[in-house]
C-alpha cells in the first residue's frame, strides 16, 4: 500500500540527500481511496493502520492529505522541500488510543498573513 522505505535518523549522520530521497519515494507513492478522490501521502515512519485509514477515507472530503513525519525537525525540512500544492494539503494524525485517523488543518496556510507572524524584533529582544 505504501513505500516500505523508512528514514533512519542517526543524529548528525542523516544527511539532506537521504531525507530528499525518502520524501521523493513517499511523494510518488501516495495511497488512493475512492477512485483517487482522496489521496494520502504518508511521510511518517510508523506503519499505517490500513483499516482505520480506509474507514476515515470513506467519509473524507475529496483532496490530498499528508501524514507528517514524526520528528518535527525533519518534518519542517520535508515540508519546505515539497512542491507548493503539497504544502497546502491538510494533515492526518493517528489517535492510537482510539485507533482512528483524524484530520486537522494545515496552519502553515496562514504563513503570509501578518496577524500570524512574529516579528524579528521579538526574536532579537528575546535572545
Amino acid at each position: 500500500m505504501n513505500a516500505q522505505n523508512k528514514l533512519h535518523i542517526d543524529g548528525y549522520g542523516t544527511d539532506e540527500r537521504e531525507i530528499i530521497m525518502f520524501t521523493m519515494n513517499r511523494l510518488t507513492d501516495p495511497i488512493r481511496f475512492r477512485g483517487g478522490d482522496v489521496v494520502v501521502i504518508d511521510f511518517n515512519n510508523y506503519d499505517i493502520d490500513v483499516s482505520a485509514l480506509s474507514e476515515w477515507a470513506q467519509d473524507a472530503e475529496p483532496g490530498v492529505y499528508l501524514i507528517p513525519f514524526n520528528v518535527s525537525g525533519i518534518w519542517s525540512f520535508i515540508h519546505d522541500a515539497l512542491p507548493e500544492p503539497a504544502r497546502q494539503a491538510d494533515y492526518l494524525a493517528y489517535k492510537s488510543d482510539d485507533g482512528e485517523y483524524v484530520e486537522y488543518p494545515n496552519f502553515t496556510k496562514a504563513r503570509g498573513d501578518e496577524q500570524f507572524q512574529i516579528s524579528e524584533e521579538v526574536y532579537h529582544d528575546s535572545v
